[in-house]
């Protein structure tokens, strides 16, 4: 006689899973307090345009955000139900002359990376406390984006 008692787990392996796994994610939070979050599995497209950030998904419509309306850009791998946390890096001031402070840095995270609004990586630090100081003096004006772990955030320079 044949036991089919796996018949049932497997078929709320398949049912269930899917639901409860959200893989990585891109959350854009705009400075009105609105969070925009698309699944990177579904992001065909993340391109700049003169002035936005520009999110082609694979299915549904473009949404083009003003780069002045964006606070933060956020890459997280999250499980479970819970909604992402939006808790990471603060920087000030922006826009900064010479030395920007950044806080709320994670106890494990390594490195901070500064990169030009086209992508290009202009600086890299090595970091390790949860307030640090990053010397921007010898940037060009413009906007950056600074990465610390798994969290980016823009500022400009002047």
């Amino acid at each position: 006689m044949k036991h089919y008692s796996f018949v049932p787990i497997l078929l709320c392996m398949f049912l269930f899973v899917p639901f409860l796994t959200k893989g990585q994610q891109l959350l854009i939070q705009q400075k009105s307090g609105q969070t925009h979050t698309e699944l990177l599995s579904n992001v065909q497209n993340l391109h700049f345009n003169p002035g936005e950030l520009v999110l082609q998904p694979r299915t549904g419509a473009m949404a083009a955000f003003a780069l002045a309306e964006i606070q933060k850009i956020v890459f997280d791998t999250e499980t479970g139900l819970s909604k992402p946390s939006l808790q990471s890096l603060v920087v000030s001031p922006s826009p900064v002359q010479s030395v920007l402070f950044m806080s709320g840095i994670p106890q494990f995270a390594r490195k901070a990376l500064v990169y030009k609004a086209d992508g290009t990586l202009v600086m890299e630090r090595e970091i390790g406390q949860p307030t640090h100081s990053l010397d921007v003096g010898s940037l060009s004006p413009g906007l950056y984006l600074l990465r610390v772990h798994q969290f980016t955030v823009k500022f400009v320079k002047r």
